[in-house]
């Protein structure tokens, strides 16, 4: 019998990026077929932790900005439910056979599954019990200096620590979506684009294997200065 796991998809984002990346991200998830319900928004850099609604999805404002990892710090430490979490950036768009391929998981019960090889951007499926399990590691990158050198310096730790929840963490297999639809190409570029209006074009990826775009600032590698939106 097919599994009836309880499959939720976090969005992270952040106060000051939220109102350009939500009006995209947020509209592809429901055409896919995601329901409001199965939708999380996770805004970092907040005043306060407060809980509000966007067009009709639950949205966690929280005072930590620990960058990509927000939600899953967030979700660990107040033990938001499901059987699994499905972690988004807000820079990512879905296509719509994106919810069929990202719920299509093995019936067994697994930890992890990366969007892709490392590195993956954090993009993929966490376990529950996983994310509790290692609730400590989580803690120990928890940011709650919203300054732009406290942000700059995480964002170039994040460079080396990238999938610090994913490869970088061996106490069990990481498994990949879909690996026969994977192309030779590992960004599979589709061009640039201004897609948020901010001035700044950003490199859109395609992922095949999740239907999944991903609109990239930083796809240059480890700079002097990393570009933040923060």
């Amino acid at each position: 019998m097919k599994h009836l796991y309880k499959i939720n998809f976090c969005v992270n984002t952040c106060k000051n990026f939220s109102k350009y990346s939500l009006p995209i991200i947020i509209p592809s998830l429901k055409n896919c077929g995601i329901l409001s319900n199965e939708i999380l928004i996770i805004s970092g850099g907040e005043t306060c932790r407060e809980i509000s609604s966007y067009e009709g999805i639950t949205m966690i404002h929280t005072p930590q900005n620990s960058l990509e990892y927000t939600s899953l710090i967030e979700i660990a430490e107040h033990g938001i439910p499901s059987d699994y979490w499905f972690f988004l950036h807000d820079t990512c768009i879905a296509g719509p056979n994106f919810k069929k391929l990202a719920c299509d998981i093995p019936d067994e019960s697994v930890d992890k599954i990366a969007l892709k090889r490392e590195p993956s951007m954090s993009i993929g499926l966490y376990n529950m019990n996983y994310l509790i399990k290692h609730k400590d590691r989580l803690l120990n990158i928890k940011n709650m200096d919203n300054s732009y050198e406290s942000l700059q310096k995480w964002k170039q730790w994040g460079v080396s620590n990238e999938d610090y929840m994913l490869w970088k963490l061996n106490d069990s297999p990481t498994f990949e979506y879909h690996k026969n639809l994977q192309t030779s190409d590992e960004w599979n570029v589709q061009g640039h684009l201004d897609i948020y209006g901010t001035g700044k074009p950003r490199r859109i990826e395609y992922f095949p294997q999740l239907d999944l775009f991903k609109c990239k600032s930083n796809y240059q590698g480890p700079q002097p200065t990393m570009c933040l939106d923060i």
